[in-house]
């Protein structure tokens, strides 16, 4: 719950900064694609990062939290 808030908060304090700042790159490290409501969750980060000219790096943990943690240590190096 926590990830998915913190995930959120990102998002959202980035695409409210946009006309503010240069450029946007944000990372999402999606837990999984294993239900409909996660794939939902996934294209509405697209659709709105598309709307806002913000790049988005979207990755897969397949249910692995070790692979989220790569993900988002990817995102930032």
């Amino acid at each position: 719950m926590w990830k998915r808030l913190l995930v959120v908060s990102a998002v959202s304090a980035a695409m409210s900064s946009m006309a503010l700042a240069a450029p946007l790159t944000v990372g999402f490290s999606q837990v999984g694609s294993e239900s409909g409501w996660r794939a939902a969750e996934t294209n509405v980060a697209k659709s709105e990062a598309e709307k806002r000219g913000i790049t988005l790096k979207i990755a897969d943990g397949q249910q692995k939290q070790e692979n989220q943690i790569k993900a988002v240590r990817s995102f930032v190096a």
